[in-house]
């Protein structure tokens, strides 16, 4: 019910995201930073609103939820696959140093659904407890003992695991080289009560990934529903020539996290573990990846030959410039480097890693005036200042003065750039701010109206969004009194 009737998907970016939707102002998914306005919309406009992406779809079913008085929480998994094959495994093509898709299936860097506790009379008493919920795909409800217990029957429940515990499956010329068993459902989380923590779910899906229990887990979510998948070492359609001993060891190393803006640093390790000479053909391909890891442009581009003592390692260094990568992120500003080597007898190595880089938190603060205050300071430039001469509203309104500001200032320009700032008892309200300069570090003052003051703290979660960049995010607990 929420994607086909309350409010409208879009994954497009910022400077894409059409204005309105049905006639309506529409709000691009990054902006929202609640459900309320979303379903008071709904209601005003008795039809689908725009837009959202995952977590927002969540967010709107836990609110409906709770509302009928059923517990629930999200789940937010980090690399979560998308089978669409429901064959438990994520296929790649290699061609040309560059690693595809090799159908409609897809990895998303993160995915958000919904657990919500209730009885189910149809699974029998066992299965009572977390149900599984996803309203991206409306998939579901699924127990989360199924899958805790790789029970799983139904094409629901299928594509429930293999979210959270496919393999990947790596090919060329039609022939398997390489698999992953553990690059899928990296951490599976939730929020704690004070928000201010997250509770780690991820055994509550599977066991820990490299141990023999996660094998035969998926082994077993297999057998359950008569399938043998090919990352178990059985041909599936075609021939497997994975090599069953390695004569090249690959790996990609990456320093300390790195700021949009910030040279991305990276090595290469190739290691010799064999007694003879070898001469190998190293590949490295640097790409931006969409949310769901496509590739959107190609960043870096390097074709060599390594000679390699025996018993011996080297180690590349390479780094990508901000001039390199700039107008080339999407959201969430993923970067995706593969290495590959081919031996003198024709085996392909691979190794990949995704970096995501940082965006600058916002640092919000609250300034303690009351409304003749903020008033009498006219000659500095308040957004949203007019809102103090509005009086329609039956409820008390308390005027809240917060400055926001980068905690580290950018080196690119953001234009069309907006912030929204939202909390329980103040309206949502965005401001256009335009362009932002580089190395702005300018601290800007808004005010937002709330109501039903009640003498204690609560957050105010800001969000700012541009063009170039989005998903910038800060937070403050202020006094609403």
């Amino acid at each position: 019910m929420v994607r086909s009737e309350i409010i409208e998907g879009s994954w497009v970016s910022v400077k894409e995201t059409p204005p309105t939707f049905n006639g309506h102002e529409a709000t691009h998914a990054t902006l929202w930073t609640g459900s309320a306005e979303i379903l008071k919309k709904y209601h005003q406009y008795g039809d689908r609103i725009g837009f959202a992406q995952c977590w927002v779809f969540a967010g709107v079913l836990i609110t409906m939820l709770r509302a009928l008085g059923i517990p629930s929480r999200p789940v937010i998994n980090a690399a979560s696959g998308d089978d669409f094959e429901g064959d438990l495994t994520i296929d790649y093509e290699f061609k040309n140093g560059k690693v595809i898709f090799k159908n409609l299936n897809s990895i998303w860097n993160f995915h958000v659904w919904v657990q919500a506790s209730m009885k189910r009379r149809d699974l029998g008493e066992k299965n009572r407890g977390w149900q599984e919920f996803d309203p991206t795909y409306n998939v579901g409800p699924v127990s989360n003992q199924v899958l805790k217990n790789a029970e799983i029957k139904t094409d629901d429940d299928i594509f429930l695991y293999a979210e959270v515990n496919s393999d990947e499956v790596f090919w060329k010329n039609r022939n398997v080289f390489q698999t992953a068993t553990d690059k899928i459902g990296i951490q599976l989380c939730t929020a704690t009560l004070n928000l201010k923590t997250y509770q780690d779910l991820t055994f509550e899906y599977k066991p820990r990934e490299r141990t023999e229990k996660e094998r035969q887990h998926y082994v077993k979510a297999a057998e359950s529903i008569g399938i043998h998948p090919v990352s178990l070492g059985s041909p599936r359609r075609r021939r497997s020539v994975m090599t069953t001993k390695k004569t090249i060891s690959l790996s990609i190393v990456s320093l300390e996290p790195v700021y949009v803006g910030d040279l991305v640093n990276f090595k290469i390790k190739l290691g010799n573990p064999t007694s003879r000479i070898q001469r190998l053909n190293f590949t490295l391909q640097v790409d931006s990846l969409s949310y769901n890891g496509h590739i959107e442009h190609q960043i870096k581009h390097d074709s060599r030959t390594e000679i390699i003592n025996p018993n011996t390692n080297i180690t590349i260094p390479f780094w990508i410039t901000f001039y390199e990568y700039n107008n080339k992120l999407m959201s969430f500003e993923t970067l995706r480097i593969i290495a590959s080597v081919e031996d003198s007898d024709g085996n392909l190595y691979l190794d990949t890693k995704k970096i995501s880089l940082l965006t600058p938190q916002l640092e919000v603060k609250q300034l303690k005036f009351d409304a003749e205050q903020i008033k009498a300071r006219g000659e500095s430039i308040v957004y949203g200042l007019g809102a103090l001469s509005k009086t329609n509203s039956t409820f008390k309104k308390n005027p809240i003065l917060v400055t926001i500001k980068f905690s580290k200032p950018l080196l690119i320009y953001l234009n069309n750039a907006r912030i929204s700032i939202e909390g329980n008892r103040c309206e949502r309200k965005t401001f256009s701010i335009g362009t932002i300069g580089p190395l702005d570090h300018e601290e800007r003052k808004f005010l937002l109206m709330c109501t039903s003051p009640n003498n204690r703290e609560e957050s105010l979660v800001a969000t700012l969004i541009s063009n170039e960049i989005d998903g910038f995010t800060g937070s403050v607990f202020a006094n609403t009194a």
